[in-house]
């Protein structure tokens, strides 16, 4: 798999990465939940090949990681609503991303199974699903998502387009600018392995 030193943590444009810039986690951090899906996606992989889980098991364990995942969202976003200022919508994802990162040990797909990068890559597998990820950090993450699209090209390979849109207002002595950023993720896969992709960014004031 990918070694650290191969990894872009500012140029991925994959939705779990996304998800991390959204509510502030930088550098090392995204590198280190970037090799750790690559491990988690391997491991399942390798599982897979020599057939030692049971049928749904994955499927299983995924709902329980959501299960656990959505518990602790509803306690840590309480206090948050739609009038919530941005620092306080960011640093109440920080929280939720903080207890996958260092309170989920317990969440194994198997007892034996104690590697860290098994829970916290399966919880990003879950930040990146399709067509809209299963869990999420930021409070309006999926609001912000606005829309997704999915078109096939062939019988193996799909193209998917996320666009995300977000808006920070800005007030003057006079009057209030919103700037707005729009991004577009287009993902082309063929049987359901990305093979490119392109990231476009807009930004416009109004």
């Amino acid at each position: 798999g990918k070694k650290p030193e191969e990894i872009d943590p500012e140029g991925d444009p994959r939705i779990f990465v996304a998800q991390l810039r959204e509510i502030g986690i930088q550098g090392n951090r995204i590198q280190n939940a970037i090799y750790d899906y690559y491990r988690a996606f391997e491991q399942r992989s390798s599982w897979a090949r020599e057939n030692v889980l049971l049928e749904g098991e994955v499927e299983e364990y995924e709902d329980r990681l959501v299960e656990e995942w959505s518990r602790y969202r509803d306690v840590i976003f309480e206090d948050v609503d739609v009038e919530s200022v941005e620092d306080k919508l960011m640093q109440a994802g920080r929280e939720l991303y903080k207890w996958a990162e260092l309170n989920t040990d317990h969440l194994r797909i198997r007892e034996r199974v104690s590697e860290p990068y098994v829970v916290g890559g399966n919880f990003h597998i879950l930040a990146n699903s399709r067509p809209a990820p299963r869990v999420y950090w930021h409070p309006h993450f999926l609001e912000r998502l606005s829309k997704i699209s999915k078109n096939t090209i062939s019988g193996n390979e799909e193209k998917w387009i996320y666009t995300y849109t977000q808006g920070e207002a800005k007030s003057g002595l006079l009057s209030t600018d919103i700037d707005m950023q729009t991004s577009v993720l287009d993902l082309y896969l063929k049987e359901d392995v990305v093979i490119n992709y392109t990231y476009n960014e807009t930004k416009d004031a109004l």
